[in-house]
């Protein structure tokens, strides 16, 4: 795999995360008595396997194939909302909690693995300017995700979560 394409693939995978995480805030929006407090908690659960899996991951990424755990990652999270998808009109605050972990899950496996193939690809001498642009990645993800999801909730949550789903798949 070469920079250029670990690069879009990692771009496609944060902007996908960026904008359902969005998309779930709308989602729980509609129902949270508190919103504050739901969507911190629906970020924490977001965010909780990336922080206890991610070291476990990354031991994992070194002993398998590392393109094919990017692409079961990107399946995965690809499934999981298509799973919301189905269950959009059943939704509860402890079903987003749940698959905010769910896909959670997806991402921590994801990350370590991009970490790992980058030292493989990219010559020492390069790999802080490497780094540095990966960096900017998730930042700019998550400027444009917000604004993504904000686009994408116009045409209704089936169609912004139908093309997350796309997305994810074409990660």
């Amino acid at each position: 795999i070469e920079f250029d394409k670990l690069f879009l693939v990692e771009l496609l995978s944060h902007f996908s995360d960026a904008i359902v995480q969005f998309l779930l805030v709308f989602v729980l929006l509609g129902f949270s008595n508190t919103p504050g407090s739901s969507i911190a908690i629906m970020f924490f659960c977001f965010l909780l396997p990336q922080f206890l899996l991610s070291p476990l991951f990354g031991v994992l990424t070194d002993r398998l194939d590392r393109k094919k755990i990017l692409s079961i990652s990107s399946i995965y999270r690809s499934f999981v909302v298509l799973i919301l998808l189905f269950l959009l009109p059943k939704l509860s605050i402890g079903l987003v909690y749940f698959f905010a972990v769910i896909l959670g899950l997806g991402a921590a496996l994801f990350y370590p693995c991009k970490m790992a193939i980058i030292t493989n690809i990219i010559k020492s001498t390069e790999l802080k300017y490497a780094n540095a642009i990966v960096s900017s990645i998730g930042a700019t993800a998550l400027l444009f995700g917000a604004l993504g999801a904000n686009y994408l909730i116009k045409f209704g949550l089936k169609t912004a979560f139908i093309t997350i789903c796309l997305t994810y798949l074409s990660a």
